[in-house]
């Protein structure tokens, strides 16, 4: 019986380990979409000024 307490707390901790690895993982991937969108946007923003100014 004391096994498999031992055995389901470590189940509990490596899946909040994971869980928290994971979150992390997805908060990092957030950051670099927010990165790339707003270098796209000020590439279009820029676009924009060029083709505006020219006419």
């Amino acid at each position: 019986m004391e096994t498999a307490k031992q055995f389901t707390w470590r189940l509990l901790a490596a899946g909040v380990c994971l869980l928290t690895v994971s979150s992390a993982a997805h908060a990092d991937s957030l950051d670099q979409q927010r990165s790339r969108y707003a270098q796209i946007k000020q590439a279009w923003d820029n676009r924009q000024m060029d083709v505006g100014g020219r006419a």
